[in-house]
């Protein structure tokens, strides 16, 4: 099942190209660190800029690392305060994740705008069979903790963990260590009962990363970002058919510093308010999803006064199957208070053969609003340029895949992807 299908798509009827890292992939990678996951994802490929903790960009099929959306457990976790809203992926660690599932090309008819290129969503574990401390040392020295308490119609789960890497120099000819200090904690309850499910979650990641200047090591710079994510999930089941509300708050502080360099960059804090909400029809042979979204996103830095956007959407999708063939349609409009209206749709067909072989089409437009840092920062200096003309960018994927399912699986994709009104810096 593709959690992120919104309607829960068995993968062998989910035309739009995916991959899936599964449970014991996960647990049985000698890495705990998520970015190091994703690199085995066929198609994501990540870059850094220096040691644990540095700057990373992810592109999915060669895409923009800015035009990737990532999920946990479905809620939109990109930074609402950096300039083009990329997450902060090497905060993340793999110890509380189950399953990792990845959309690739543009999903803006499931998530709107940020889903250009493609979807990481990452699902957490909300139990565990037995509680468990775990401790690391090394080149990174780590601890973690979670905790599982079962009540008679509900769970309550906790995951901290602290881990510290001594770190390398980002320069060629550096000696100082830049050492990366991350903190986590999760704390998850569900609750369930006769035809409902309830589940509530708080995160807050806190990242600490020693930083290099220009051409040198600088002993004094260091980025520091605090994030914190609540949201509440409410699941009614009807029959087959299912409604699903989502609420979620993301606050995102960073702190920035750069000693010899001779300047000190502006705080910068951001906050994004989502919320979901869709019923699927599960009817013979067809599933028919409904939904309506609000994201209400501010930013400021301490330099510039709060600003503030919002995002209002409608969307609709089906999937259907006849015989061996099996389809599916989406549509979607939004409206952005400042550029208005913007349509993205989606259209795919398979078909299953014998020995559990599968050819699938897929077809999807999405776009990506300009971030309120490219909007509105008043122009000081030549590097904080904004532009309230901008237009959101716009993307057209089509892929045709050819999977062989089974012991020895693999899959071969052809694709293309076309970006327009591409947004970028010009000093």
């Amino acid at each position: 099942v593709i959690v992120s299908s919104k309607s829960n798509n068995q993968s062998s009827e989910f035309t739009s190209p995916h991959s899936v890292l599964s449970p014991v992939e996960i647990d049985s990678n000698v890495t705990t660190d998520v970015v190091d996951l994703l690199q085995t994802i066929p198609g994501v490929f990540v870059s850094r800029t220096g040691g644990a903790g540095s700057q990373i960009s992810i592109n999915i099929r060669g895409g923009d690392s800015s035009h990737v959306l990532v999920l946990i457990d479905g809620v939109n976790v990109n930074d609402p305060s950096e300039s083009s809203r990329k997450f902060n992926m090497p905060s993340l660690k793999s110890i509380d994740i189950e399953r990792i599932e990845v959309l690739k090309g543009a999903q803006s008819v499931l998530y709107g705008s940020n889903a250009l290129g493609g979807v990481i969503n990452i699902i957490t574990k909300k139990a565990q069979n037995k509680n468990a401390l775990i401790a690391d040392y090394g080149e990174e020295d780590g601890l973690s903790n979670s905790l599982t308490y079962y009540g008679k119609k509900s769970v309550f789960y906790m995951n901290a963990f602290y881990n510290k890497s001594r770190g390398i120099s980002a320069q060629k000819v550096g000696t100082e260590r830049d050492q990366n200090t991350n903190k986590g904690v999760t704390l998850n309850y569900s609750y369930s009962f006769d035809k409902f499910e309830m589940d509530w979650q708080y995160k807050v990641l806190d990242t600490f990363t020693e930083t290099d200047g220009f051409g040198k090591d600088d002993l004094g710079a260091y980025n520091k970002q605090v994030q914190q994510i609540m949201s509440q999930k409410v699941v009614a089941n009807h029959g087959k058919n299912k409604l699903v509300q989502k609420l979620s708050f993301n606050k995102s502080d960073r702190y920035n510093k750069y000693d010899n360099s001779g300047y000190v960059i502006d705080n910068y804090s951001g906050t994004s308010i989502d919320n979901d909400i869709n019923y699927t029809f599960n009817l013979k042979d067809k599933k028919i999803l409904v939904g309506i979204s609000n994201q209400n996103e501010t930013f400021k830095k301490s330099s510039v006064e709060e600003v503030d956007s919002a995002l209002h959407a409608i969307y609709l999708g089906a999937d259907f199957k006849q015989e061996d063939f099996f389809y599916s349609l989406g549509l979607r409009n939004d409206n952005h208070n400042d550029f208005g209206n913007f349509a993205s749709y989606s259209v795919g067909i398979g078909k299953n053969f014998e020995k559990r072989r599968q050819l699938k089409l897929h077809y999807a437009t999405g776009f990506k609003a300009p971030t309120m840092y490219q909007l509105y920062v008043e122009k000081d200096g030549i590097y904080n340029p904004g532009n309230i003309n901008l237009n959101p960018e716009t993307s057209k994927s089509i892929d045709l895949t050819y999977k062989q399912m089974g012991v020895n699986s693999y899959s071969v994709s052809l694709f293309d992807t076309f970006i327009d009104d591409k947004i970028f810096f010009s000093g």
